[in-house]
């Protein structure tokens, strides 16, 4: 309210006062009485002054008068004894304890939207119901995927930092056709503290017909900062003229790392006659490679004169000192047909 008239009563219960108000200097208008009792405020930069010139007059529980702090995403009243009482207030959208829920293709493709304006650093999202991209990812009307963070022309948008839990559920019949070299996947690329996990994409198909430094993989193309992929099974066709394929993941950078935890690539791989760099879960990594508990029993083929690298896990390791594989196998049938190929299995 702006103004008490003279003589009257105002009681107020569960009195919330909004971030960005300025304090009222004089709420006792021409003798005016308010009574009742604040029980809760929500007013971020409500100072201890703001808190004495403002609410003049009106009693707070235990007769004491509070102020607002903020502890992470959960705000904080405390008297001016500096003692605490915590809010029960629903948990910030987006935050580990409340999600941003997808659990429908319109949902995914909002995520694909929001993803070309914010990288999400620090925010959560959940799969919360099996959706079906394409019920055939081969057929002449599919339609087509573009990963998470790039835009429609094939160019960065921006990297995804966020944490992506499948919750058990599939994505399936992702189809992508690209020329762009800027990173192919289901996710383009990622940054810093990005998390994708307890995720199935199945069924799905995956086509790059750039012969340059082109990146696919069937999680993520390109990965730039720390990215931990755990409890992830991948079933792509990957066709790729572009120099580096992995089932998983397409490239590691020298800034980046990955951690691959429980994860398996079941799908087919052709790096044709011009891709370099193939692996069943990584084509290559310049950064630091952690793979522990994984499988590839996916096929990898290549046609390429000269030198090529192919392998059951990784096409290349470049990073020994900290590069490592722990339990990890592959099953994968590795074909490679020329003799100056360097194949690995």
């Amino acid at each position: 309210f702006g103004r008490a008239d003279k003589k009257s009563t105002v009681n107020l219960t569960d009195v919330y006062t909004m971030s960005g108000c300025a304090p009222v200097k004089d709420p006792v208008y021409d003798n005016a009485t308010l009574t009742g009792k604040i029980e809760r405020i929500a007013k971020e930069n409500l100072t201890s002054d703001y808190a004495k010139e403002s609410l003049k007059g009106l009693a707070f529980a235990g007769d004491k008068v509070y102020w607002i702090t903020v502890k992470g995403n959960t705000p904080i009243l405390k008297t001016f004894e500096s003692e605490k009482v915590e809010l029960d207030l629903p948990a910030v959208l987006g935050s580990k304890e409340n999600p941003y829920i997808i659990d429908s293709r319109e949902d995914l493709i909002q995520f694909y939207e929001d993803s070309l304006q914010k990288d999400f650093e620090g925010e959560y999202f959940r799969l919360d119901a099996d959706i079906t991209w394409n019920e055939d990812p081969k057929a002449a009307d599919a339609t087509v995927w573009t990963p998470i963070g790039i835009n429609a022309d094939g160019s960065l948008a921006k990297y995804f930092k966020g944490n992506f839990d499948g919750n058990g559920h599939t994505i399936s019949g992702l189809y992508i056709n690209t020329s762009s070299a800027n990173g192919s996947g289901f996710i383009g690329r990622t940054g810093e503290g990005a998390n994708i996990s307890n995720l199935v994409l199945d069924n799905c198909s995956m086509r790059c017909t750039s012969t340059g430094n082109a990146f696919i993989g069937g999680v993520v193309g390109y990965v730039y900062g720390a990215t931990i992929i755990e409890n992830v099974y991948c079933d792509a066709t990957i066709v790729s003229t572009g120099k580096i394929t992995g089932g998983l993941v397409g490239v590691v950078t020298g800034t980046g790392s990955i951690t691959l935890n429980d994860c398996w690539y079941d799908g087919e791989i052709d790096l044709g006659t011009t891709g370099t760099f193939g692996g069943g879960l990584i084509g290559t990594s310049r950064g630091a490679a952690t793979i522990n508990n994984c499988l590839n029993s996916g096929k990898i083929s290549a046609n390429k004169s000269g030198a090529v690298y192919v392998g059951g896990l990784c096409g290349s390791l470049e990073n020994r000192n900290t590069d490592v594989i722990m339990d990890s196998v592959n099953i994968g049938i590795i074909g490679c047909t020329d003799e100056q190929q360097d194949a690995y299995g």
